[in-house]
């Protein structure tokens, strides 16, 4: 037996590591990054959205749509609007990690 198999490593569980992909897979998209690091602080609504980022709402809508499917965001319905909001806590935390460790330097 090696060293290196005989050391103790801590490792990440695999359902935790599947799980991270998953979101990060979800996540990779600049446009859909910018969009969790907003809603993180408050709920948008699409046409909102679009006009803090410069895109089109129909763009906005699929990638909201996107999200939402794979349990990132949620909409709630408010009169006439669907405003929007966090609710995966990871995806939260891969957004403040990049903001962190990513920030141009």
């Amino acid at each position: 037996m090696s060293s290196k198999t005989a050391r103790k490593t801590r490792r990440i569980p695999d359902r935790a590591l599947e799980e991270a992909a998953r979101v990060l897979r979800v996540l990779s998209h600049k446009d859909r990054m910018r969009m969790v690091e907003l809603l993180m602080h408050e709920q948008y609504s699409v046409s909102e959205l679009a006009e803090v980022i410069d895109l089109p709402p129909a763009a906005v809508s699929q990638h909201l749509n996107h999200m939402a499917a794979h349990g990132i965001v949620e909409g709630e319905r408010i009169e006439r609007q669907v405003f929007y909001r966090v609710i995966h806590p990871n995806a939260e935390h891969l957004i403040d990690c990049i903001a962190k460790h990513c920030d141009g330097k």
